[in-house]
């Protein structure tokens, strides 16, 4: 407020007072409020970047069998679930996760995919997205402690069920955010982790920051990233994740089966390129399977039945029982 004076002062003098751009004074004064100006405004745009959640996507689950789950997320924020229950009755949970700027509907084609292999599956529209809503000062240590809040609140179902086994499944930055759970999550479902789900995952936030910047944009990375660090130190001033290690292998390699697939097809809704999927061939988990899909886009509203094999085919020759294969 004491800055938007200043500045408004001094629009009025150059404006209206003779003489007034020809003084040494006035030069000061411009000197001294440009480059609080200059910061301020680099503060916001690193916020919009990295802190603020991309507009939000409207498609919402269209098949009746849903079921909400209502639970209270990261900062006591009231947040909904939702549920699938397999018509199988087999004992394993899905998580699905979706990507940056997507939403549960529009991965429900995926969902019900897996539904129809005998999985019982859980999702939700992470915050900032989806009908959550909640995009200022949003990270991702917030989504993860809203996952993990989203599966203790389903253990009773769980156990209700009969549930032995719990698989996750992440798409883009739902993949980023799988990685880490698998890793370093915590609660009953982590003893029962069998397999995770790859699909053009994320794997560096340092590259999800950079290739956002052009050429010159570049050169300020060590600005950028002492920026990154105060903002999320206000935000999260008890944990401690550094830029350095928001990215594979330090983010966390899981030390279950891995199943990777990447969008191969270059179109108008590809986002990453291979940089992401490359970073995940350098560091793969100790059990891995990794499969380039060319049939298959990166957006979650783009899908192949080359896919939809690939998936059939791993967890059923992996984990056989009650995976079933689609006519």
């Amino acid at each position: 407020m004491i800055l938007l004076t200043a500045i408004t002062v001094q629009a009025l003098l150059w404006n209206f007072l003779a003489g007034w751009a020809g003084t040494l004074v006035a030069w000061i004064l411009l000197a001294s409020t440009f480059v609080p100006t200059v910061h301020i405004s680099f503060q916001w745009w690193v916020r919009s970047k990295a802190f603020t959640a991309p507009p939000l996507c409207r498609s919402v689950l269209g098949d009746p069998r849903w079921e909400d789950v209502e639970f209270i997320g990261w900062g006591h924020t009231p947040l909904r679930g939702s549920f699938l229950e397999s018509d199988s009755g087999a004992g394993r949970l899905l998580l699905y996760l979706h990507g940056l700027g997507s939403c549960v509907g529009n991965a429900e084609g995926r969902m019900l995919h897996l539904s129809g292999l005998g999985f019982n599956i859980l999702t939700m529209d992470l915050r900032g997205h989806g009908s959550t809503g909640i995009r200022e000062e949003w990270t991702f240590l917030k989504l993860l402690a809203d996952i993990e809040y989203l599966l203790e609140s389903v253990e009773q179902r769980a156990n209700g069920l009969d549930i032995t086994e719990v698989y996750l499944y992440g798409h883009s930055m739902g993949g980023y955010l799988s990685l880490r759970l698998a890793a370093r999550g915590r609660g009953w479902w982590r003893d029962k982790l069998r397999c995770v789900m790859l699909e053009s995952p994320m794997t560096s936030f340092p590259l999800g920051i950079e290739s956002q910047l052009s050429l010159f944009g570049r050169l300020l990375v060590p600005l950028i990233r002492l920026a990154l660090r105060r903002e999320y130190l206000r935000i999260h001033p008890d944990l401690s994740v550094r830029y350095a290690g928001s990215e594979l292998p330090d983010w966390g390699i899981p030390d279950v089966p891995v199943l990777a697939m990447q969008g191969g097809r270059s179109d108008d809704d590809w986002r990453m390129g291979l940089k992401h999927w490359n970073l995940l061939l350098q560091n793969p988990p100790l059990d891995f399977e990794s499969h380039l899909i060319h049939s298959l886009g990166h957006g979650s509203l783009n899908d192949s039945s080359d896919r939809e094999d690939v998936v059939e085919i791993y967890l059923q020759e992996r984990f056989g029982g009650g995976v079933v294969r689609s006519a």
